[in-house]
């Protein structure tokens, strides 16, 4: 690595030459290592947000600036690949010399981007939500509030791509909210998500398999009551949330997987010119509710009641529900006691009666599962026969199933009868009366909330049981299902755009035996109950059972309507049934998207600028490195997070959505490298000048165009060669 002296003239050259050689040296090796770690601001510069949210991003930034209230801005894209930014504002307690560590903590988090409604349309400049956020911060300037509060107005929390290809994390700015909570176990999250200004604001307290706890809710909506501000339970029935019969915001269910009570809070958009909630006063609402949660007990009661009486709603705490069934157990067995004590000969003979054709009961459970099974196989079969393709799942077809499933029930019901069971009557009567108790059991040993519903269709059970009047008999099986309209008529009626009731048609339409067994167990009391009414009134007719011929004819009429029901419903839904998804792929992206490598070498390292660009406006670019050598490969450092993919053969780049266009970053890889860098362009709306396809029918549209660029070994440094 000697400079031949002979290519100087005298010692000063030569030393100007070394010095020159090192100084170029130096500066090549800082030069180098600059885009080992660039930083976030290179790509904020690009200006990557959507018009709407970066508008909003910088009103809540200069309206925090003008107040001087201090605030952290906190870019996404190094942690989690997002183009915006949230801003978090720690406010102050009030200070409160006897209060000690480990208090609760309030965070008022507030999306910035709202719905996705024309600019035009909103009467404000600021969804309705973040005005309410900076009026919360506002008043806690003048009156500090009792506890640590945190307003967080979070960036890139609005997907536009459909379910099944956006990143199950696609909320970016609640995952950083997350990861900067100190204490989550004592946190109270209110996800304020209200573009518009509300009529009637709605609470969504759970998910599916989860809810909120009774304090957290209570207190909210009884500062809501004594205020006057309109609000409403998205569903008012926590049995719904803990059987999955509906699912909840993806935010309580993230919340609650980091030990966090969380509330989701949407509304109602006011008409125009009609009466709607301010900001001002919900912000002070929230400051009621900061205090109520500083003097609550810290009680994490999860098997509360929801109890609707005239549109008023009340929270029952788990104790006062379990001594309310205990209460109740114990006058149950107290009157059984007595009853038996009185007629005790004639109860000993029911009971070995009934034990001995016992196993009839089974019997008729596989009977109402073979039905349920049947009448699935038959509705999804017309329905595939008749329509134009498989039809939706929904209530309607659901019920069909049901319709005809009763009929084929009575017909395999009717061929028990010729097993000559004495006083069958009675023994239908036992029967259901047995299941309840049984159902009432599980349901208070699994969760004390499920008791209510299965204690009145105990009582009406009881008394249907002990009836001798058919007419009676068959009153009292049309009220026990009486508590059941109350939680259906909440699932279809869905309030809030997070609410779904697809998980209750998908059970009933489910072709699963377990889930078919399940719904048997449901349906067999209210049948037997209907059956025993039946054996009544026959035997007061003088017959010992209803002939089998009119029971098959009149089965099979109804057989028959139901068939035609099904035919009509399906030749009418198979034209108004929604087009299927579409999904395009181009794989080769030429003259779509260029995507192009530049390199700079220093060492066993080199950084690999990578710039994206597509025609129209893509949602969303998928990166992807793949070796040559068909093994995850090396990255030494990039400016955004990766993972090892599936295959343990590539790594996947975590970009979110709405990208710069170009897209501009740089890669830090080893010097010997040779592989692929796959990328992908997803588009959301339909363009011709892209898609040379017809027009799809549906907005659920998904074009993918793939472009690969080859990565080859790089040369040594050019500086090290000259030595």
């Amino acid at each position: 690595m000697s400079i031949p002296r002979l290519a100087c003239g005298n010692e000063s050259c030569y030393r100007n030459t070394v010095y020159w050689r090192g100084f170029s040296l130096i500066f090549f090796l800082l030069f180098s290592l600059f885009p080992l770690c660039p930083p976030p601001a290179l790509l904020s510069q690009q200006n990557p947000l959507p018009a709407a949210e970066a508008a909003r991003l910088t009103a809540v930034v200069q309206a925090l600036a003008e107040q001087g209230v201090p605030f952290e801005e906190r870019p996404l894209f190094a942690l989690f690949g997002g183009f915006g930014s949230s801003v978090h504002v720690r406010l102050p307690r009030a200070e409160n010399p006897g209060q000690q560590g480990g208090e609760k903590t309030l965070v008022l988090a507030i999306p910035l981007s709202g719905a996705p409604q024309k600019e035009a349309a909103l009467p404000r400049r600021l969804p309705f939500g973040v005005e309410a956020g900076l009026a919360f911060i506002r008043q806690a300037q003048a009156a500090p509030p009792p506890l640590r509060v945190t307003v967080a107005f979070l960036g890139n929390e609005a997907s536009l791509l459909p379910k099944d290809s956006r990143s199950p994390n696609y909320r970016l700015g609640l995952e950083d909210l997350y990861a900067s909570l100190e204490d989550p176990e004592n946190t109270v999250l209110l996800y304020l998500d209200i573009t518009a200004p509300p009529r009637t604001l709605i609470i969504h307290h759970g998910a599916e398999n989860i809810i909120s706890s009774r304090s957290t809710l209570e207190a909210l909506y009884r500062i809501w009551g004594g205020r006057s501000l309109p609000r409403a339970l998205a569903v008012r029935y926590n049995e719904l949330y803990k059987l999955g019969l509906v699912t909840g915001p993806e935010v309580i269910t993230s919340a609650d997987a980091r030990f966090i009570d969380a509330l989701y809070l949407t509304g109602e958009a006011a008409q125009e010119g009609a009466a709607a909630v301010g900001p001002e006063a919900l912000s002070a609402s929230f400051m009621e509710y900061a205090g109520a949660l500083e003097d609550s007990s810290g009680s994490l009661d999860r098997h509360f009641l929801i109890i609707s009486f005239f549109g008023r709603l009340f929270f029952v705490p788990e104790t006062v529900t379990v001594m309310v069934f205990l209460g109740i157990a114990g006058l149950f067995f107290l009157a059984i006691l007595g009853y038996f004590t009185v007629y005790r000969k004639r109860l000993i003979l029911l009971w070995q009666m009934f034990l001995g054709y016992a196993w009839v009961f089974p019997l008729f459970l596989i009977f109402l599962t073979a039905s349920l099974e049947t009448a699935g196989f038959i509705t999804a079969g017309a329905g595939r026969r008749l329509g134009r393709g498989a039809l939706p799942m929904d209530m309607g077809l659901a019920f069909l199933k049901i319709i005809i499933a009763l009929p084929l029930f009575s017909a395999l019901f009717s061929f028990g009868n010729a097993l000559n069971i004495p006083k069958k009557a009675d023994f239908y009567g036992s029967s259901a009366a047995l299941l309840v108790i049984a159902g009432v059991l599980i349901a208070a040993f699994l969760d004390i909330t499920f008791t209510p519903v299965f204690l009145w269709v105990l009582l009406c059970t009881l008394l249907g049981a002990a009836s001798r009047n058919p007419v009676r008999v068959y009153v009292l099986a049309a009220c026990a299902p009486v508590p059941a309209l109350g939680p259906f008529g909440n699932i279809l009626q869905g309030q809030g755009p997070p609410f779904s009731s697809g998980r209750l048609t998908e059970v009933l339409l489910s072709q699963d035996i377990i889930k078919s067994l399940y719904m048997a167990v449901i349906i067999l009391p209210f049948m037997l109950l209907l059956e025993r009414g039946a054996a009544l009134r026959a035997g007061k007719k003088g017959d010992t059972a209803a002939p089998l011929s009119r029971r098959l004819a009149a089965v099979m009429g109804c057989f028959a309507a139901s068939l035609g029901v099904l035919g009509l419903y399906t030749l009418y839904r198979s034209g108004t049934a929604p087009p299927e998804p579409v999904r395009r792929t181009i794989a080769d992206g030429r003259g779509i998207m260029a995507v192009t490598l530049q390199e700079r070498v220093f060492l066993e390292r080199r950084s690999l600028t990578v710039r994206i660009e597509a025609a129209g406006d893509p949602r969303r670019f998928n990166l992807r490195l793949t070796g040559a050598d068909q093994r995850a490969p090396v990255i030494y450092a990039a400016p955004m997070p990766y993972r090892t993919a599936e295959d343990w053969k590539s790594i996947e780049f975590q970009v979110g959505e709405g990208p710069p266009n170009p897209f501009v970053t740089e890669i830090i890889l080893p010097l010997d490298f040779t592989g692929f860098l796959e990328a992908e362009a997803l588009y959301t709306v339909f363009d011709q000048r892209i898609d040379a396809l017809p027009p799809p029918e549906t907005g659920d549209y998904i074009l993918r165009v793939r472009q690969n660029a080859r990565i080859k070994p790089a040369p040594l440094p050019h500086p090290l060669r000259g030595f």
